[in-house]
């Protein structure tokens, strides 16, 4: 079986989270710049930076949609490289190293070309020191 290689650790750090509810018709289309989105259960989540944050309120009122903002701020972490997506091992260390150095809730996705973390801003720092020593310097793979 081939190794699975970390190719690269990148982070977006402040970012703000809305939740949008159960939207009866079409999503709207948004101008504003987000960094990332995804639609679970009902609820369409949004990261962004706080720069836009003022033009995404601007547009959910025109729109009329009910919209919650977390209070919290958020880092995503994207991990790349060969093999990662299909590598159940790689998942279980990944998910070991989070829950052993994480105070608080992150959620891990399957991105299709990577890994993608989504954890509390105050954990990202001391979050990418053990990421990069596990998986880059360290090569335990």
């Amino acid at each position: 079986m081939e190794n699975t290689i970390i190719k690269a650790i990148s982070h977006k750090e402040n970012l703000v989270k809305y939740s949008l509810g159960v939207i009866d018709n079409d999503l709207p289309v948004f101008d504003t710049e987000v960094f990332d989105m995804c639609y679970d259960d009902n609820t369409l989540k949004i990261w962004l930076e706080h720069k836009y944050e003022e033009k995404l309120v601007t547009e959910l009122n025109t729109y009329r949609l009910k919209y919650v903002k977390c209070e919290d701020m958020y880092a995503i972490i994207n991990i790349l490289g060969y093999r990662i997506c299909k590598d159940f091992q790689f998942f279980a260390s990944l998910y070991s190293l989070l829950k052993k150095n994480n105070k608080n809730p992150f959620s891990i996705q399957n991105n299709g070309i990577g890994v993608q973390i989504t954890v509390k801003q105050e954990d990202v720092n001391e979050l990418i020191q053990h990421l990069h020593n596990e998986f880059i310097i360290g090569e335990n793979l």
